[in-house]
């Protein structure tokens, strides 16, 4: 079923126009140069950061990798810009601070949304299982009328597509004002009668907070007549679970990644068998011996630790610092320090920060209604003796 839907849903925006592999070559869509690129379906079972499941899906994808697609033959400029994880956290904030409702949506299958310029009109060739053939049995390929996911081209396009529509057509006839935020591109204000709503756009994912829920809900019906849009739940967004709570009268966000922390960990649980909780979220990890000269680890070391994952580990671990754990941020940021040439030591280092994380799991970042607005920052210029 997801397949189906995810082939019919392309059928009907006309992304493709089938045609034989003879028929791209005399109108000249297949050269020397340009061979047909393969489509990908990839399938998925997506839950809820509580760990629930949510559904099954299936994307049809260009294989955009270099060895199918390549930069001044099949695509030039491909940049697009992406909201904040910062401008995430505020906007939940504001939200909670200032009594605020929230909405959210995912806008179907977006990047078929922005027209292909004829140069960008490329040839594909469908997966196995989802080929099909003329009436003289020769197999059909198909043009790209429109962008799709998997290749370069589409963000930028879907984003230039998508801003050029919020900017200067929705909610003109009504008399909407929407203005993009100069230093967070990827966010705007509507101002609907006087009534002040933001909303995040994630490529596909709009994350909103509005002074009236009605205004949420006439601005997801406006992207839904453009676009096509699925309602989502709020407390949900990229992977975070965003509770809200009262609790004698304050308002409490709680933003966790439990689901996503708990997985991590069933991973790697083996490598901290029989060992403590820590009680910190970073371990001695040193750069230098005690004669303060630069600890080198050998090739063989390097690259054991490296097959294990220490990069993947790494990576993992920064996405939940960067969004709800800032307490293993300077943890992670020592760890990165040593993603091209991890020791023993690193990787020692990254379980035990693994470890602790996994112990916090429920602490998270919780916002309050009666909390002091006035923001604050701390740093340390210094770098004092440290070599590295």
């Amino acid at each position: 079923q997801a397949i189906d839907k995810e082939v019919n849903g392309l059928k009907a925006a006309g992304v493709f126009k089938y045609m034989t592999l003879s028929e791209m070559i005399i109108e000249g869509y297949v050269t020397t140069r340009i061979r047909p690129i393969p489509l990908r379906m990839l399938l998925n079972t997506k839950v809820k950061p509580s760990g629930e499941f949510d559904k099954t899906k299936a994307r049809c994808v260009l294989d955009g990798s270099p060895r199918f697609m390549k930069k001044g033959v099949h695509f030039a400029t491909v940049f697009a810009p992406t909201p904040g994880l910062e401008m995430s956290r505020i906007l939940q904030a504001y939200a909670v601070g200032n009594n605020k409702s929230r909405f959210a949506f995912d806008i179907n299958q977006a990047f078929i949304s922005a027209p292909s310029t004829e140069e960008e009109k490329l040839p594909v060739r469908f997966p196995e299982g989802c080929r099909e053939y003329n009436e003289r049995g020769e197999e059909l390929y198909a043009i790209l009328e429109k962008n799709i996911y998997g290749s370069p081209l589409a963000p930028r396009n879907f984003s230039r597509y998508l801003r050029s529509w919020i900017l200067n057509e929705m909610g003109q006839e009504q008399g909407w004002q929407v203005t993009a935020m100069e230093m967070e591109p990827c966010l705007y204000k509507i101002v609907i009668e006087g009534r002040v709503t933001f909303i995040n756009v994630w490529t596909d994912d709009c994350d909103g907070v509005c002074d009236d829920p009605r205004d949420g809900q006439v601005i997801r019906e406006a992207f839904h007549q453009k676009f096509g849009v699925t309602e989502c739940d709020p407390r949900y967004m990229l992977g975070v679970q965003r509770d809200w709570s009262d609790e004698h009268g304050v308002t409490v966000a709680h933003h966790t990644q439990v689901a996503y922390i708990e997985a991590m960990w069933e991973k790697y649980k083996e490598e901290r068998k029989g060992r403590a909780q820590p009680k910190r979220p970073a371990d001695d990890l040193s750069f230098t011996d005690a004669d303060n000269e630069i600890i080198v680890p050998d090739a063989a070391e390097v690259e054991k630790y490296i097959e294990k994952g220490f990069r993947r580990v790494v990576g993992g671990l920064l996405w939940p610092a960067r969004n709800c754990y800032p307490q293993i941020t300077f943890a992670v940021a020592q760890l990165a320090r040593c993603m091209e040439r991890p020791s023993k030591a690193a990787w020692e280092s990254a379980m035990h920060t693994l470890h602790y994380l996994y112990g916090i799991k429920h602490q998270g970042i919780t916002y309050r209604s009666d909390g002091d607005p006035t923001p604050r920052c701390w740093f340390d210029s210094g770098h004092m003796q440290d070599r590295t």
